[in-house]
């Protein structure tokens, strides 16, 4: 498992390009917002001779979905969602032209992804659990052969989400944490929505907000 780390937008929102043995890719919240951004993403892939196979949100807030146009016009691919993330995109246009970044058109791969469900991909496989509070929709991934998981905008390093945005929820985030995350193996890196990686020991002992 090889991963990339792309920043982009004006949010500095982390995209997520992972990788296994045979090439095969998957990328998670393409946060893409220009042409020059997209084509970093792009250049990258083509350099390395990647097959980009599959796009996964964790939540559909704009400065994580404003890639999904350009994929799916190069690649023909529609995102893997919670069912619930749908109605927050809908709303994410209004917003987005505030920001200048684009709001995606394109329709959601079904069925949506659910709460325990396996997903594979070429050598690799992760497991994707609900955990709303910062968005109704909120999921993240996590590889446990690789001791890896990606928590969007649910945790961060010494910080969480927040959960004052529309459908957000202190108590529920918190019980996000403490169930779906603090019950993964300690040694488990943490690769967040923004900002750097830490890992669910650091978290534990030493997040103020949990």
């Amino acid at each position: 498992m090889k991963i990339h780390q792309f920043v982009f937008n004006l949010f500095q929102e982390n995209t997520y390009l992972i990788t296994d043995s045979n090439g095969e890719a998957i990328v998670i919240d393409p946060g893409f917002s220009n042409q020059n951004e997209y084509q970093s993403f792009k250049t990258y892939l083509n350099k390395h001779t990647l097959s980009l196979k599959k796009v996964i949100l964790t939540h559909g807030h704009i400065d994580h979905i404003s890639g999904l146009d350009f994929l799916f016009r190069d690649y023909s691919l529609r995102p893997m969602m919670h069912e619930a993330t749908l109605n927050l995109i809908k709303q994410m246009a209004a917003f987005g032209s505030n920001y200048g970044l684009p709001s995606p058109t394109v329709i959601p791969e079904t069925p949506y992804l659910t709460d325990g469900q396996i997903i594979n991909f070429g050598s690799l496989s992760f497991e994707v659990r609900y955990t709303p509070g910062h968005a109704d929709g909120h999921i993240v991934f996590f590889f446990p052969e690789e001791k890896v998981v990606f928590t969007g905008d649910v945790l961060f390093k010494d910080s969480i989400g927040r959960s004052d945005l529309p459908t957000g929820d202190y108590d529920v985030l918190k019980a996000s944490i403490l169930n779906k995350l603090f019950s993964l193996p300690e040694e488990t890196v943490v690769y967040p929505g923004h900002g750097p990686e830490t890992t669910i020991a650091y978290e534990k002992e030493n997040n103020p907000f949990i």
